[in-house]
């Protein structure tokens, strides 16, 4: 851990984030600091509602924030705008397309954007990605729009990808396509990914770092492997689920006369994990049992 932890030290930031809040009648953005590592996949998760999407449009610079600095690849939209702006690839949820014009009508409009626009590559990731580009926007599936809005981030040399929600509603297959093309995208250490999503099962797989957010807060920012190995899951018979047990788990899922729990790694002795079936948590078990652990103490 210590050789990857001044490994990571010496990667370049390209996100940072400092104190940054944003106020809303009914929402706040709150004090929230974070950093993006060239080379990784960072995973930003939270239910709907807890921010995550305010926060992609302050570091797109769409809104402006209240307070607290924002800096990408070392500089400010203050001051450089259009150098990061040449450097980053977006990828949303929502469906900003013309729906009436083709993917080549559509792309035109696009690419004078970029100074660094390159033909070649638009074309390469059409074709890797079966897509035609005289095909209307508006005949394309949920999967296709993906994929074109990826090939559209990427032909313009982008070293970073801010991606809000790009699996919402995808089915598992495209989702690892999806995976696969962003793993690819990083393998060099000069690309990075920025991943906002509440299906999180996607982060299990690539993900390097996880920032969680919730209600406006930073609940916390950690690398992936070293968060699952804080928590476990067991599970066992009902009649095992001792007082102690049940308080020492941050969520318990009962069915029947078993029970599933999670709990931190070092909660119970060895002695007693062996009574119960033990099997590695998923980063959406962990996501949940956090909140339950929060609301607790609300």
């Amino acid at each position: 851990i210590g050789k990857n932890y001044e490994e990571r030290k010496m990667k370049m930031n390209v996100i940072e984030v400092s104190d940054l809040g944003k106020h809303y009648p009914l929402f706040d953005l709150k004090n929230i600091s974070f950093e993006v590592k060239q080379g990784e996949i960072t995973g930003f998760i939270g239910i709907n509602g807890s921010g995550k999407t305010t926060t992609i449009k302050c570091l797109m610079n769409l809104i402006k924030q209240d307070h607290g600095e924002i800096k990408l690849f070392g500089k400010s939209y203050r001051d450089d705008e259009i150098e990061i702006k040449n450097k980053i690839g977006v990828v949303l949820d929502n469906d900003y397309f013309f729906q009436e014009l083709t993917m080549n009508e559509m792309k035109k409009i696009v690419s004078i954007s970029y100074s660094n626009w390159n033909d070649d590559r638009f074309h390469y990731f059409m074709n890797k990605f079966a897509l035609n580009e005289k095909q209307k926007i508006k005949s394309l599936s949920k999967g296709m729009k993906m994929k074109y809005a990826l090939a559209l981030a990427m032909s313009h040399d982008a070293e970073l990808l801010i991606m809000d929600e790009p699996t919402s509603g995808l089915d598992p297959l495209v989702r690892d396509e999806l995976d696969t093309i962003l793993l690819d995208f990083v393998k060099d250490g000069k690309h990075s990914v920025f991943f906002s999503t509440h299906v999180t099962s996607d982060l299990d797989k690539i993900a390097d770092n996880i920032i969680f957010l919730d209600k406006g807060i930073l609940l916390f920012e950690k690398k992936k492997e070293e968060l699952l190995k804080e928590y476990i899951k067991i599970s066992g018979p009902l009649n095992r689920l001792s007082d102690d047990l049940n308080s020492q788990c941050i969520n318990i899922i009962i069915s029947g006369n078993s029970f599933v729990g999670i709990l931190k790694n070092n909660a119970l002795s060895d002695e007693v994990l062996t009574e119960f079936t033990q099997m590695q948590p998923t980063i959406e078990d962990i996501m949940i049992g956090y909140l339950k652990e929060e609301k607790s103490y609300a």
